[in-house]
């Protein structure tokens, strides 16, 4: 896959499923979207009915042009006075569209102060700007979308940051890979894939009872069920490698500026048992989303306040030496195949 999205419209033959009749009884004005001066009625699933701008929908995008040139049957249906198109979109995702096509709507910065958008507008965005292929929209709401699920290590360890961007649940991973795939965005995938070590319980019974479909993760293929699976155990074992890679460090450590060389040599000890343990437990954690920091400040708390500052700086040089080689091997873990990953501050 490349990382820029897909810039493929519905194909003409798809048209008329886009603009099948699938509302019953009459249709409902949405209390948000019903512009006085608007002259189409595009009505959504459940019979939303939204009054907007024609001439603006035909602008931006080309399926909507197509779609608004499509011979009439003869028997117009019209509401209000204005022609009425039916569309088989969700509501809420083709509100949040047509926002911004038609009102102008920013979602990501109120006077030019940055605003945390969810991701399930920011789906919404991504979903309905593929379909309709507007691809400013597109492209921001990809954009946004990547600065929390980021290929760049230093931005992914700083959480608040993230935060003030995205507002994101563990369960939105599995529609961030969703996305990924639709968009063909392979830069999200290890992070969304990585969050889904949060999730409660990692199988799925091969069955389609209710009850599975219920469960989360039934959301997502077999082959992507298999990379999480397969990731938890490659996560395992390589940080047991590079406990055991800190440990290879006794030859060097205590520092020989250390002072304290035997109180800081039985603190390391300490710590690489502590770190393995814990780490290992919160593989299995559902509140753990981040392995990568939570294993090498575990690590460091444990062994606090043991060492001297020569020997903590040495050892945190090793660890952060290490995980940014985890970061590297990231797609690998998940079986993916990444372009231009990792990424450095200049790439973002």
């Amino acid at each position: 896959m490349s990382g820029s999205p897909s810039r493929k419209r519905p194909r003409p033959e798809a048209e008329e499923s886009i603009s099948q009749t699938v509302t019953v009884g009459e249709p409902q004005r949405d209390e948000e979207l019903w512009l006085s001066d608007g002259n189409v009625v595009v009505v959504a699933q459940h019979a939303v009915a939204f009054r907007v701008h024609k001439s603006l929908l035909a602008q931006r995008s080309e399926v909507f042009r197509d779609l608004f040139s499509l011979p009439s049957s003869g028997t117009e249906e019209t509401l209000d006075g204005c022609p009425v198109v039916h569309l088989i979109d969700p509501p809420d995702d083709l509100r949040h569209l047509l926002s911004v096509l038609c009102c102008g709507k920013n979602y990501y910065y109120t006077q030019d102060k940055v605003q945390p958008v969810s991701v399930k507008v920011l789906a919404a965005l991504i979903r309905m700007s593929h379909k309709y292929a507007i691809q400013d929209v597109l492209a921001d709401a990809l954009a946004r979308l990547q600065r929390y699920y980021t290929a760049n290590l230093a931005e992914w360890s700083a959480i608040a940051s993230r935060e003030q961007y995205v507002k994101a649940d563990p369960e939105d991973a599995i529609t961030v890979i969703e996305l990924a795939r639709l968009t063909d965005t392979p830069s999200l995938l290890p992070t969304a894939f990585l969050s889904c070590f949060a999730l409660d319980g990692t199988t799925v019974p091969s069955s389609s009872s209710a009850r599975d479909r219920e469960h989360i993760l039934a959301r997502l293929a077999p082959e992507d069920l298999t990379r999480i699976l397969r990731g938890r155990v490659k996560m395992t074992k390589m940080h047991t490698f590079r406990i055991f890679a800190i440990f290879a460090m006794r030859k060097s450590l205590p520092s020989a500026e250390c002072r304290t060389s035997t109180n800081c040599g039985k603190a390391m000890f300490a710590g690489f048992g502590n770190a393995g343990q814990d780490f290992i437990l919160s593989v299995y954690q559902d509140e753990q989303d981040d392995i990568l920091l939570s294993s090498l400040s575990g690590y460091m708390a444990n062994s606090d306040p043991g060492l001297c500052a020569k020997c903590r700086a040495d050892v945190e040089t090793a660890l952060e030496n290490n995980r940014r080689i985890v970061w590297e091997q990231l797609p690998d873990l998940f079986d993916l195949q990444v372009d231009g990953w990792p990424a450095t501050g200049s790439d973002h």
